[in-house]
């Protein structure tokens, strides 16, 4: 019997953990991270989800694309031709209900002597 218990327990909790990656609601003060591609927010239908995407280790994009294609058509894009530097860039909802793009500023490294 606590052989069953412990298999439903993992049932259950591998099935919470799957379906956290795309919440429906972006509470004020939270963001959505470049650093983790499957933070995610679905819209209140369903039909949409949008979040940042890897187009390379080290860029990403915000996408807003179409949930139920498997290819994922892109809807709308923030600046697709300057992606952002993906260790530490968001976007974050603010209070006032205002949602902003922080991106990380990347130098780069100059020689020493």
């Amino acid at each position: 019997m606590a052989a069953v218990s412990t298999f439903v327990f993992l049932l259950i909790l591998i099935h919470r953990l799957c379906h956290n990656s795309a919440i429906d609601v972006l509470s004020p003060g939270s963001s959505l991270s470049a650093e983790q591609s499957i933070d995610v927010l679905r819209s209140q239908n369903g039909r949409f989800i949008c979040g940042f995407y890897n187009i390379s280790p080290n860029a990403s994009t915000f996408f807003v694309w179409f949930s139920n294609v498997s290819e994922r058509p892109v809807v709308w894009s923030a600046n697709p031709l300057h992606p952002v530097y993906s260790w530490g860039s968001n976007v974050k909802l603010n209070f006032d209900g205002s949602m902003v793009l922080k991106i990380t500023l990347v130098r780069p490294c100059e020689p020493t002597m």
